[in-house]
């Protein structure tokens, strides 16, 4: 599964509920990629409409399966996407990357994505 390679460890059943409420929500655009009937790619990625910043196109994971990197899977993917957000009106895309995935990081600044700001991700459990 890929989520392993992204350290999200999940179970095949948890992941198809989470792909079944993924589908259902609007303004969602999920992109796979199938190779010899082997998902080795996808990405997922949705409008975003905040107050402060208007409608924007975001980035909420992408994974090429590890053996099939630095192929051009990844760079076909974020151009499918910027294609997508631009026939919504959308003049930006975003995506946020953890500080540990260096690897991720050149990629993204490959595609032409700048740096705008670090944060902190915070949770709580409900």
């Amino acid at each position: 599964i890929l989520n392993n390679q992204l350290g999200y460890p999940s179970e095949a059943e948890v992941l198809k509920e989470n792909l079944s409420k993924v589908l259902s929500l609007p303004d969602n655009y999920l992109l796979v990629v199938e190779y010899e009937q082997k998902i080795i790619a996808w990405l997922n990625v949705r409008l975003v409409t905040t107050i402060e910043s208007g409608t924007n196109s975001e980035i909420y994971g992408l994974i090429v399966d590890e053996a099939y990197r630095n192929k051009g899977i990844g760079k076909e993917l974020i151009c499918s996407t910027k294609e997508w957000a631009r026939q919504h009106g959308i003049k930006k895309l975003r995506v946020r990357t953890n500080v540990k995935r260096l690897e991720a990081h050149r990629f993204y600044f490959r595609e032409g994505f700048k740096e705008m700001k670090e944060q902190k991700s915070l949770e709580v459990i409900l």
